[in-house]
């Protein structure tokens, strides 16, 4: 999904359901490469419940294992 426009449409509305939502930054793509980073830094942390990396995700996913 496109993280600027799909993924971030995709999220609010996830959160509006009553969903935890987690995007996994580095899995993303953006129209450019300006507004995809503009999406990680600036827009999501401001809606979502975690912006990670995939590593961040394995790790955190196999340590609640």
């Amino acid at each position: 999904m496109v993280a600027n426009t799909c993924l971030e449409a995709t999220a609010r509305y996830a959160i509006e359901l009553g969903y935890h939502v987690t995007i996994i930054s580095d899995a993303t793509a953006g129209f450019s490469v300006e507004l995809r980073d503009v999406a990680e830094k600036v827009v999501w942390p401001t809606i979502v419940d975690e912006v990670l990396t995939i590593d961040e995700w394995s790790a955190k996913s196999n340590s609640a294992k």
